[in-house]
């Protein structure tokens, strides 16, 4: 899949190889443009972010992976399940008009799929290349200052750029135009299991054996007052993650290894739920892996002829499992407003406006959605912005947005918007039984 050596120019260079930077190169090598890829890691490697809305269908059709991801054969997602208040609540996304089937994947080799695809329909992939500087944004062609596998240096002229770098942010970060975002000052930390009993959408329990044939449902759990879990059941481990604040983070840190992990044990033991559907003798030694006050936002999602683009541009909280579907989602715009530039430079300017306009309004929308304080840390533009992205959704996108928020009991803000917009029906709550339940 990588080409042999780094050309000297291009036409556009993409960061990250990414679901985002997969789909923009895919989409643009597959409108003729000369596009070179290059990502720091190698492919497959271990990523987090393993359940996926049915949304991403869209776009794995966009990009011509669909039969792919189907012949993998991943684990089917069988709904979503918020134990929040005591209250368990469950959600499924066919009552919203989705008839294809969500999914847990294993990142490495669902990214691995996308990859693949945009190298095969003419994207040159360079792996092991750490880009180090940009210089020249604003001007007609940008350099990218790179080292490659072997550690050497090289400069890589382009016309266009999108950064996918993902946290890494390269853009960004040199432009020192990211902030972290206080009202999501969380640390997330997660590790793996070799299996784990698990919750059906209906609520029913089920042995690790049963999960090809009754799809596991997505598992969040409150954490007291001040964070959330997740438990997602893979083909041969179990992902479980666990969302901290500043203020608590001290509680999962360790001098080593070894006791950060059992610290980490001993927190998703004590985790409503989640803690009894899993033995800590399950727990994979060398697994736990951490992201520090990993939400911010930019001051731009465009820097010259440089498009920021999934988690490069902004991250969110993960609560509504739609990092994969929006990185795609940026990538894709991203790929089409650099395509129209260059058909037409004389519209450049407009495009960067369009993208920016359009991205940001989704942006201020799912932070919305993840704020777990109402209108702290909300300001008159981002509530102005997400209001323009709620009216150009569906009817239906509107309901299901409305009962994740409710089921994730961050519903005020948005019901709010609601009325406000003369959107009067509310979702149907659907509370599930789990007293009975024998673990």
């Amino acid at each position: 899949m990588t080409a042999s050596k780094i050309p000297q120019e291009c036409d556009v260079t993409v960061i990250g190889g990414g679901p985002t930077g997969s789909t923009a190169a895919n989409k643009l090598a597959s409108r003729g443009y000369h596009v070179v890829l290059l990502d720091k890691a190698v492919h497959p490697r271990n990523t987090v972010g393993e359940s996926l809305v049915p949304h991403f269908w869209r776009y794995a059709d966009e990009v011509g992976v669909t039969q792919d991801i189907v012949d993998e054969g991943f684990i089917p997602k069988g709904g979503g399940l918020s134990f929040w208040g005591n209250e368990l609540r469950r959600l499924r996304f066919r009552d919203f008009g989705h008839q294809r089937q969500p999914l847990h994947v294993e990142r490495d080799i669902f990214d691995d799929i996308l990859l693949r695809k945009a190298s095969a329909v003419g994207a040159q992939v360079f792996q092991g290349v750490q880009v180090t500087t940009i210089d020249n944004l604003e001007g007609p062609v940008t350099t990218v200052n790179y080292k490659d596998a072997d550690g050497e240096p090289g400069a890589l002229r382009t016309r266009y750029m999108v950064d996918a770098s993902g946290q890494a942010a390269v853009v960004a970060s040199q432009l020192k135009i990211r902030a972290f975002d206080e009202g999501l000052r969380f640390s997330a930390f997660w590790g793996y299991y070799r299996k784990s009993k698990y919750l059906t959408f209906d609520g029913a329990l089920h042995n690790d054996e049963d999960k090809f044939t009754h799809p596991p449902a997505t598992l969040m759990s409150t954490i007291g007052d001040w964070g959330w879990s997740w438990h997602i059941v893979l083909r041969n481990s179990i992902s479980v993650g666990v969302l901290v604040p500043k203020a608590r983070l001290s509680e999962l840190r360790g001098k080593t290894s070894e006791e950060r992990e059992d610290r980490f044990k001993r927190h998703v033991a004590n985790i409503p739920l989640t803690g009894r559907l899993l033995d800590e003798n399950d727990f994979i030694p060398g697994s736990l892996l951490s992201i520090r006050d990993y939400a911010y936002k930019p001051t731009t999602f465009t820097a010259g002829n440089c498009y920021l683009a999934g988690d490069a541009a902004a991250f969110v909280d993960p609560i509504n499992s739609i990092g994969v579907v929006f990185g795609m989602f940026s990538g894709s715009i991203s790929a089409h407003a650099i395509s129209r530039s260059l058909e037409k430079p004389g519209e450049a300017q407009l495009n960067r406006d369009l993208y920016s306009t359009h991205y940001g309004n989704r942006v201020a929308l799912f932070r919305l959605l993840a704020l777990p304080n109402g209108h702290a840390h909300l300001s008159r533009e981002d509530i102005d912005r997400a209001k323009v992205a709620i009216n150009s959704s569906s009817d239906a996108e509107l309901q299901l947005m409305a009962l994740q928020a409710t089921n994730n009991l961050r519903e005020g803000v948005l019901h709010e918007m609601f009325d406000g917009l003369g959107i009067s029906k509310r979702p149907k709550i659907e509370n599930v039984d789990w007293q009975a339940l024998q673990f």
